[in-house]
């Protein structure tokens, strides 16, 4: 594999780890600047989001072998042992001969001639030490510190497993952890107002590419890599990339061909152009975000997919004040959350979540939620969301929810019994669902 690959993968690195960039989008950029063949970019995706996401335990290696040297390496040397330690230990098909010399010229470009020598010292000595890795002895004792174990195992923040353990016990905590260090399936929604999930399978077959079909929902589609037949077919708008436990939520509120939808917090637009589909692109669907770069995300994918139906609009939806009291047969609120519950999906973000953030972000949905009641019309249906496993964003919304505002009841979830067990609420499980870890509370407005 080519050294610019590594090289733009150490780029990539700085950007997200040093100056806070998002992972996936910074990739983008950067493929859009360079043009990498497609090999070198399978390579340099698969450097960065691995990277990432074992950063934890990378770390945990490092530290044992670098001591109180690691905290003061330069941002691009450190990056370089992390890049070549993945290299060691995660890619088999990678020599470890050419994982050491490949980091150590990064480590002499963006270094000097010592840190090019401190980095093939360090990437030699481990190569040297795997069975000593591999041993028990060398990480925390699973028993005494459980926490500190399973953070350096399955690299997740400390303080983050502590939260779980409490929560989940050992043995949940550590498949949730896990699950989230598998590489995440590439998941995708047909568009049934264009065409059918067997002509995209035919179309998908014809070029090549094995569709495999989940259980649920009915839409989606899991292919193996995002080709150039894939690509097309997105751009052709009979495609939208969407993991599965996303899509369920446009089944769980049910619209209804001919209604009046809002969505609170719709940006890019995937649920809300999903509700579009469902309700055979007829009727008005609302949609809101806060930024108008995001606002015209949702604009560009209904154009690109070919709905209509759907107003598109710059708002803090806490305030909605455009739209009349009791209009809305449907509302969906995906609220602003932790994000806990993508870690799979989100290599980068484990490392960019703060302990405190649950209780502001809790208090931002509520408000958001408290003004959709307003906005709901009697007998109207309202979906509550998020993309997170906290109880506080969740649970306890649900609840003062339904304390505060009587005139909302829970409303048994009768989409996917299976799964959600005719329950107002769920919360989905990695662990229990071997899927990513969404909520969903449904209510419906009294009569």
């Amino acid at each position: 594999m080519s050294a610019s690959a590594r090289q733009l993968a150490l780029q990539i690195l700085y950007e997200v780890s040093i100056e806070g960039s998002y992972a996936n989008l910074a990739l983008s950029a950067a493929f859009s600047r360079y043009q990498p063949e497609a090999a070198d970019r399978a390579f340099c995706t698969e450097l960065v989001y691995g990277t990432l996401r074992r950063q934890g335990t990378i770390d945990y290696i490092l530290g044992r072998f670098c001591g109180n040297k690691m905290t003061k390496l330069p941002p691009h040397i450190l990056l370089a042992l992390r890049l070549g330690a993945y290299q060691l230990f995660y890619m088999s098909k990678v020599p470890p001969s050419a994982a050491v010399n490949e980091s150590v010229k990064l480590a002499r470009r963006f270094g000097h001639q010592g840190t090019a020598g401190l980095v093939n010292a360090v990437l030699r000595n481990m190569d040297r030490r795997r069975t000593e890795i591999a041993g028990a002895e060398f990480w925390p004792d699973k028993q005494e510190q459980p926490a500190q174990y399973i953070a350096a195992r399955y690299s997740h923040p400390l303080w983050l497993v502590e939260e779980w353990l409490q929560r989940f016990g050992f043995d949940d905590t550590e498949k949730l952890c896990d699950f989230n260090n598998q590489p995440s399936p590439y998941t995708l929604r047909v568009n049934t107002i264009q065409t059918s999930r067997r002509e995209v399978i035919s179309r998908l077959a014809s070029a090549g590419i094995t569709a495999h079909i989940p259980a649920y929902p009915a839409e989606a589609l899991q292919v193996e890599s995002n080709g150039a037949a894939v690509g097309q077919l997105i751009n052709e708008g009979l495609l939208y990339p969407q993991q599965l436990s996303s899509m369920l939520a446009a089944h769980v509120l049910d619209p209804v061909t001919g209604q009046t939808v809002l969505d609170a917090c719709a940006a890019p637009g995937g649920k809300t152009t999903h509700l579009a589909a469902l309700m055979q692109n007829r009727g008005q669907i609302f949609a809101f975000d806060a930024h108008e770069h995001k606002v015209n995300l949702i604009e560009q994918n209904a154009r690109r997919l070919g709905i209509g139906i759907i107003k598109a609009a710059v708002a803090d939806s806490r305030h909605l004040d455009m739209i009349p009291d009791a209009a809305a047969d449907r509302i969906l609120v995906d609220a602003p959350c932790s994000g806990l519950g993508v870690l799979r999906s989100r290599p980068d973000s484990r490392w960019r979540k703060q302990p405190d953030s649950s209780g502001e972000l809790a208090e931002l949905a509520y408000q958001i939620l408290s003004e959709a009641v307003k906005k709901l019309k009697p007998g109207g249906r309202l979906l509550f969301s998020t993309c997170t496993i906290s109880q506080a964003e969740n649970d306890q919304n649900t609840l003062r929810l339904l304390a505060e505002h009587t005139e909302m009841a829970a409303r048994p979830i009768e989409y996917l019994p299976e799964v959600f067990e005719r329950k107002t609420s769920k919360q989905l499980l990695p662990f229990e669902d071997s899927l990513e870890g969404f909520f969903f509370a449904l209510f419906e407005k009294k009569q």
